[in-house]
């Protein structure tokens, strides 16, 4: 599975990683853009997908996790998340 963080407006990725062996992973990104940025984890994985392509889930990061340069860090922790859910705004078979 692929994780990246991405600003909706130019879709700058701000960060992008591959998950550890046991599914965690960590992301951080600046942007040098003016005024606010509205970003959004995607994530690419193939799981329960018979299709060559990769699924890919949007989830948005709310506003009070974005901090200013220098500012301090909040972390958004989304938890144990269970790929096999087929989500409506799940994309499917898309290239990647």
């Amino acid at each position: 599975m692929a994780s990246k963080v991405a600003d909706t407006i130019k879709d700058d990725t701000l960060s992008k990683a591959e998950t550890g062996n046991d599914g965690s992973f960590h992301l951080d990104g600046t942007d040098d853009e003016i005024g606010t940025i509205e970003p959004e984890l995607k994530i690419y994985h193939r799981c329960l997908s018979r299709h060559v392509c990769k699924r890919r889930w949007v989830i948005k990061i709310p506003d009070k996790y974005i901090s200013a340069p220098g500012g301090p860090d909040k972390v958004f922790d989304i938890g144990t998340v269970n790929l096999e859910i087929n989500l409506e705004e799940d994309k499917k078979c898309l290239p990647v």
